[in-house]
Parts: C-alpha cells; structure tokens; sequence
C-alpha cells in the first residue's frame, strides 16, 4: 500500500500540481540555469497548497522578481471553462458509470456522497476527470487549496506586474495527456487510486519537510524509491512524467538559447528523477545551481 501511494503522490505533484520552503534553509527548491544569453529560474511546485507556505522566502520571491517572463504549466488565462467542462465532462448520454465497472463505480459513489456531490453530478464526469476530481476534494479537505498553489500567487502577481505569461503545455496538450494516460487504465487505476485517498495528505506533509529542507534527494527518493515496484503502471508514468519532461526541457532549452530572464513553475515531481529537467538540462552543459 505504501509504495502504490507513492505513484499517486507523484502524479499530484506532475498533474495538478506551492513550494514549501523555510526561510532558515540555505536551500530551496528553486534552481537557477544559466547559458551565455539567458537565465532560467526553475521553481517546484505543487498546485494545491495550504495558507502557511506564505510568505516565500526572499530568495523565490527576488528570483521572480528579476524575471521579464513567467513560465507555467499551462496558461489558466487562455483555458475556456466551457470548453473545459465539454472535454472533462460527458455531454451526451454516456454516464460514468457506463464506462468503469460496476465495483468501482460503487466506490467512486460513496467516495462522492463523502463530499456531497450528487449522482447526477459526478456521473457525467469523465473517468479520468472523477479521479482527479476526487483527488482535489480529498486535499481540499485537509487544507490545501488551488487558490493557493504557488502557481496561481505568480500568476496573479504577474498579471499585477504586468509580465509577459508562457506556458510549456496547452490545455489541448494536458487533456490529451490525461485522456491518453489515465483513460487507458480507467478501472484499474481508479480503483488504485481511491485505496490510497486517505493516507494521500498525510504523505504529501511528509513529502514537505524535504521541500522545506530543499532536500532534492530525499524529495526524489520518497518519491520514486517504489514506483518501480508497479511496472503496470509504468505507461501512466512515462506518457504523465517522463514525455511531459522531455517536451518541456526542450522548450526551456529554447528559451536559453534567447535572451531574457525567465521565471519557470512547474509542479515538483517535473523537476526530480532521471528523467526530471534538471537531469535533463544538465546534459545539455548549462551552468545549474539550487538556489
């Protein structure tokens, strides 16, 4: 059970992804890459967070700053709602409950009345978007909060700053992700998935106390230490994770190779691994240092 939540975990953090620093660390989970024309600053984060992370340290807040752009997973600004709900929702007569098995539509409706979301409600959602869904119910009952997330206070900062908004990804680009990942396992993994909501806010606080360390490799090792253990998973993992990494390292490549100063957010799990961009940039010889 451990380990499966690990994968779940993971998942929060590269999907619906605050940085959680304290202002006594000497580090943060915040780096810095450099090329001979530009500079990057890489933030991790998570896009769910809890009040107490605010203030940000000097040093994030500074960073951002300096920056002529900021970065983000994707652009919320250019979303249209309607268009959204028509891509998670079911808008004509399938249901939810027509496309999982009966087991888990069982669980996904107890889970559901636990936070008092009507059947007709829920049972129009997508299977991927119900889990998900479910995920961000159970984290805003213990505290955490989109409103939040480190990723919307500099989005709205930057809107304020009146900065330039990039996004690595498009709405159509994530959808597609989920629907390609998630919706390809949709019983099994939602099954998966709903075994481990409880425990879930419990280990996202341990996660924390690496992050308020700046403590990338006990971070990476909470993380990852298990997943591998749960190899039929692995093409959820590679088409949420590792491709995501590999598009997105290539774009901030990109943006070093003009010039400018540029303010990166992505969620925390993007940053870490083997397959994570800092690995991934330093391959490519940029000067990289945690901040």
């Amino acid at each position: 059970m451990k380990n499966k939540r690990r994968i779940l975990i993971l998942l929060i953090l590269c999907v619906i992804s605050g940085t959680l620093q304290s202002k006594e660390n000497t580090k943060n989970f915040l780096w810095k890459v450099s090329s001979e024309k530009a500079t990057v600053y890489l933030l991790g984060s998570i896009h769910l967070m809890k009040e107490d992370v605010y203030p940000l340290p000097d040093v994030i807040e500074n960073a951002y700053k300096s920056s002529d752009n900021l970065v983000v997973e994707v652009n919320v600004e250019n979303v249209n709602p309607i268009k959204m709900l028509g891509k998670a929702m079911y808008t004509d007569s399938n249901t939810l409950e027509n496309n999982v098995s009966p087991e888990v539509f069982k669980k996904l409706e107890k889970s559901f009345k636990l936070h008092n979301i009507r059947k007709e409600v829920f049972n129009r959602y997508r299977p991927w978007f119900a889990v998900i869904n479910l995920l961000g119910l159970e984290l805003m009952s213990k505290g955490f909060s989109a409103d939040l997330g480190v990723d919307k206070h500099f989005m709205d900062a930057a809107k304020k700053d009146k900065k330039t908004i990039l996004e690595l990804e498009s709405f159509d680009q994530q959808i597609e992700l989920f629907e390609k990942g998630i919706g390809k396992y949709e019983s099994s993994f939602i099954d998966f998935s709903l075994s481990d909501f409880e425990q879930t806010s419990e280990q996202i606080d341990t996660l924390v106390n690496y992050w308020r360390k700046g403590d990338a490799a006990g971070f990476e090792k909470a993380a990852f230490e298990e997943s591998a253990k749960h190899p039929e998973f692995d093409d959820i993992m590679k088409i949420m994770v590792d491709d995501r990494n590999f598009k997105m390292a290539e774009k901030i490549e990109e943006y070093l190779k003009k010039s400018g100063i540029y303010f990166i957010v992505v969620g925390g799990g993007h940053i870490i691994g083997k397959n994570g961009l800092i690995n991934l940039l330093k391959k490519e010889n940029f000067n990289i240092e945690q901040m």
